[in-house]
């Protein structure tokens, strides 16, 4: 369904976008008008972005020695207008004279029909562009990737774009031009307040605290946020500029300023979202700082979770742990059940804590949290050459790193289905192929996996697999939750919340040891 409606929105645009170019006066027929520049306005335009230019060159060289350098494309930097920039690459591909690559050549629509630069720019969101897919025949010989880049104030400065033959994975480019547009962006926003403003940086987990898709927020010593990313509008929920932390956070500003600058600590968002973070100080000491001297915060000693002890009397929790229990050991997935905030990741801590494998790795991780365009790096890892995240060394994946120890893989439901497909596989063959690696590695790889009620097959089609569920504690529901009980009853499943609305669900599964 989620794939549906997004090649939907996708067929929306390309149409809205020929429509634009029938009403510029083009037809399919019409050559390409560049208005490419005199040299010496295309030497003021340059000069004028040169900062912007320099920055993203700090971002997509590695990019491509590393990555594209092999591959027919071109990775080109455009102007709000699409008037080119830079381009990183040779072009190996069409006609080398091409008007089009050189620096002040214009994409945009009004001259040169639908095409990536100028329908993300129309657009303002990132586009894939195939080549029957432009305006004009004589752009048919390429695809092409585009991201808008925003500035802290949510305009757009510019758009990146990754034009190719037919041969490179659209999925690809288009993660790969997502990637280095925000990492832009990143980089832009903290080149301009690192000197004066604290920073917030957070993920929801350390796996991923480092990577391009992490929040950033920028804050004075107030609490008040200046600005913040993309990303962080979207972990958050809401629009942070002109926000104060402390609604967003449970947490004191003082207590938040007082964190080490170089420990990754825990936040508690109000939406009960559970996030990791670090914090960056200002390079210079604010003018006017409060007269507070924090005390160093006490060691954090992890809790342990006593499995027998977080049923708290309920019955039907009680009934959760056993059935667990019995599969403690096994080598069988679980499928844990419930409502957002009942308690599905401290009931895998507990499981986890519990079994042979308490002292190897635990990871969770938010599925919904990682972009479609990325969870199968993420999560499967990557060879060195491939499509990737953000390392130049590869990555072996979140699902080998919890190797002999537990992942729980929460909100699955959100994952694209061909991606459930694929750790369903591994689930069952155990063994992962790293993108774009030819080597098979098997291991004893375990998985906690949490989806939409809804969501109750893969893509392959099979159906995923049962476990514990946790129960509803509110009386107004014991009535739905009896009715429920009956039909677990006969599935083998508990669980964990309430019937009031559709339930986020779980699944927890332990690998061999």
């Amino acid at each position: 369904m989620a794939q549906s409606s997004t090649s939907l929105a996708h067929d929306i645009i390309i149409r809205d976008s020929w429509t634009r170019c029938r009403d510029f006066g083009l037809s399919h027929q019409t050559r390409p008008s560049f208005g490419q520049l005199p040299g010496s306005e295309v030497s003021q335009l340059l000069e004028r972005h040169n900062a912007l230019v320099q920055t993203t060159h700090q971002e997509v060289l590695p990019v491509y020695e590393n990555i594209l350098s092999n591959s027919n494309c071109l990775i080109l930097l455009a102007d709000p207008q699409g008037q080119l920039l830079k381009s990183w690459g040779t072009q190996r591909f069409g006609d080398s004279s091409h008007q089009g690559f050189l620096a002040g050549a214009s994409w945009s629509e009004r001259g040169t029909g639908t095409n990536a630069i100028g329908t993300a720019l129309a657009c303002e969101q990132a586009i894939h562009i195939e080549p029957d897919e432009h305006f004009l025949k004589a752009n048919r010989f390429m695809t092409g990737s585009a991201s808008p880049i925003f500035d802290a104030d949510r305009r757009i400065i510019a758009v990146l774009d990754v034009s190719s033959d037919s041969f490179l994975p659209p999925s690809h480019t288009l993660g790969m031009v997502k990637m280095m547009s925000q990492s832009v962006e990143n980089r832009l926003i903290l080149d301009q307040f690192r000197d004066t403003h604290f920073q917030l940086i957070f993920n929801t987990g350390l796996n991923n605290l480092d990577s391009q898709w992490a929040g950033l927020l920028i804050f004075d010593e107030s609490g008040q946020i200046l600005c913040a990313n993309r990303r962080a509008d979207t972990l958050l929920g809401v629009r942070l500029a002109g926000v104060s932390i402390e609604t967003l956070f449970k947490c004191p500003i003082l207590q938040l300023l007082s964190e080490p600058e170089a420990r990754p600590f825990a936040l508690q968002a109000f939406g009960n979202n559970r996030f990791q973070c670090l914090i960056k100080r200002p390079r210079r000491k604010p003018l006017q700082l409060h007269a507070v001297t924090a005390a160093t915060p006490a060691p954090m000693v992890a809790r342990s979770l006593d499995l027998q002890a977080i049923s708290l009397g309920d019955t039907r929790v009680e009934k959760a742990v056993i059935q667990a229990q019995r599969l403690l050991e096994k080598d069988i997935p679980l499928l844990i059940h419930g409502e957002t905030g009942v308690g599905k990741e401290v009931f895998v801590k507990a499981l986890h804590q519990a079994s042979s494998r308490a002292s190897q790795p635990l990871i969770a991780v938010n599925c919904a949290a990682i972009p479609a365009d990325l969870v199968e790096a993420e999560l499967f890892g990557y060879a060195k050459g491939a499509f990737t995240g953000a390392s130049q060394k590869g990555s072996i994946g979140l699902i080998r790193k919890a190797d002999k120890g537990t992942l729980f893989l929460d909100e699955i439901g959100d994952m694209p289905m061909s991606v459930q497909a694929r750790l369903l596989r591994v689930l069952q063959e155990r063994c992962v192929q790293p993108l774009g690696g030819w080597r098979v590695v098997s291991g004893g790889y375990p998985s906690g996996i949490s989806h939409q009620p809804h969501v109750a097959r893969s893509g392959a089609g099979r159906a995923l697999p049962s476990g514990p569920v946790l129960p509803d504690q509110r009386p107004e529901h014991r009535t739905a939750a009896a009715a429920r009980k009956n039909r677990q009853a006969r599935t083998g499943a508990t669980h964990l919340g309430t019937a009031s609305r559709p339930a986020p669900a779980g699944r927890f599964f332990t690998g061999s040891a």
